[in-house]
């Protein structure tokens, strides 16, 4: 039967904790992209907890999140109370004006806890943002609660590596201030990344033990909804070669593509061909890099809930990862994607290794090292149609077997406590 919140829950089934869950860049599937913390949460909500997300309706991905008069808003999400916090609009993810929005979350968030009846026995500050944890360190300690950070990006090391910042610049100063403070505080560290404990050990020495690695997750329904790319892309994917290896995602310097090119062109008289989907801040010099390459082809972005269908369609699926920050490992969407929908992957990665090796579907080769791809991709390629087959169902079954959202939600329900 419902209860006060709309949910259903089973009379056996009582309340055990009241979590808030801090986190700046969460949203549903019902207005964009369902991200960890509504999908967690609704799993914790039918289990009898009262969870509450806080969230920004601005961001820098999307403006199909809510909009809203006043500093916040609060409706019921599948049995989460999600609290809208009214966020800073901004174009760019590097700008002052993002860093302002940070602190415009804190504050509105910090106001909206005060009309919320019940007072958290959880609280889980989650990066990005990182000031989330200070928040969160503050309220737990009021409410006597137990106190959980979040990482999902390694701040301010990612500023750092992927930004070009100084390690002595006063902002990045503070940002480790509060890292090493949310690290100290902390009952429990999660991270997504398997490796994160090296991390922490450097930066916070003695506090490694407190880290729990609780990876992104899935929710399976999802990915059999069957929508289907237009036919004219189909059509040309179809045509385009005997063997595919294929790319989706943002084409970035951060995931650069051009040993992909490259390897493309060492392939053109082996009918291999080189699928790429998706756009990004590289996308037209990489296009320039292909130029003559007429085994090699680019296709704009669709919609999430039509890329396993078009992925389907491919024989391999590639990924490729440049930044230090690999050594503590990764905990892809992408890769998950490609996993379910059933295909062999090729990464381009010198990092902790993880997931794709322990689901034997796919094989590592060198960053960069377009010679080392070209001889993987021949590898799958002889091999028969059936045994990549099996790579990718055995793909599709470490997913299944160890990635679902109430899978997880059990793992991290164990760090609320009694």
């Amino acid at each position: 039967m419902p209860d006060d919140y709309g949910r259903n829950v089973s009379p056996e089934v009582r309340t055990k904790h009241v979590v808030w869950y801090l986190a700046k860049y969460a949203s549903p599937r019902e207005y964009f992209f369902g991200t960890r913390h509504f999908e967690l949460g609704t799993e914790w909500s039918r289990r009898g907890h009262h969870v509450a997300v806080f969230a920004s309706n601005a961001s820098h991905l999307t403006d199909a999140l809510p909009e809203f008069n006043g500093r916040y808003m609060i409706e019921q999400i599948r049995g989460v109370t999600a609290v809208w916090i009214q966020g800073l609009r901004y174009g760019r993810s590097d700008g002052w004006k993002r860093i302002v929005d940070w602190a415009l979350f804190e504050w509105r968030s910090l106001l909206a806890m005060r009309t919320l009846a019940e007072r958290p026995t959880v609280v889980i500050a989650s990066s990005l943002s990182l000031f989330s944890v200070l928040t969160g360190f503050l309220v737990a300690r009021r409410y006597r609660a137990r106190f959980i950070v979040e990482i999902r990006d390694i701040w301010p090391l990612s500023a750092i590596v992927l930004g070009g910042y100084s390690r002595y610049h006063p902002f990045i100063q503070v940002l480790g201030w509060i890292e090493r403070l949310g690290y100290e505080k902390a009952d429990h560290i999660v991270g997504t990344m398997p490796n994160l404990v090296e991390h922490v050990s450097q930066v916070s020495p003695g506090n490694g033990d407190k880290v729990v690695c609780i990876p992104q997750g899935i929710d399976p329904e999802g990915y059999n909804s069957g929508a289907s790319p237009p036919s004219e892309i189909l059509d040309a994917v179809r045509k385009s070669g005997s063997f595919r290896i294929a790319y989706a995602g943002t084409i970035n310097a951060n995931n650069p593509l051009d040993a992909l090119v490259e390897c493309g062109r060492r392939l053109r008289d082996h009918d291999v061909h080189v699928i790429i989907l998706g756009s990004g801040s590289k996308r037209e010099e990489l296009e320039l890099m292909a130029q003559g390459l007429d085994n090699v082809h680019f296709f704009d972005p669709i919609p999430k809930s039509q890329v396993a269908r078009f992925l389907q369609e491919v024989d391999v699926c590639y990924d490729s990862f440049s930044s230090a920050l690999g050594r503590y490992g990764l905990s892809r969407n992408k890769w998950i994607d490609y996993m379910m929908a059933e295909r062999p992957i090729i990464c381009s990665f010198d990092g902790y290794r993880s997931m794709i090796n322990e689901a034997d579907a796919g094989r590592f080769v060198p960053f960069n090292d377009p010679d080392a791809l070209a001889t993987e991709v021949l590898q799958l390629k002889s091999l028969a149609g059936s045994e990549r087959k099996e790579m990718g169902r055995r793909a599709r079954r470490y997913i299944l077997e160890n990635r679902s959202f109430d899978k997880l939600a059990d793992k991290y329900e164990r760090l609320f406590g009694s």
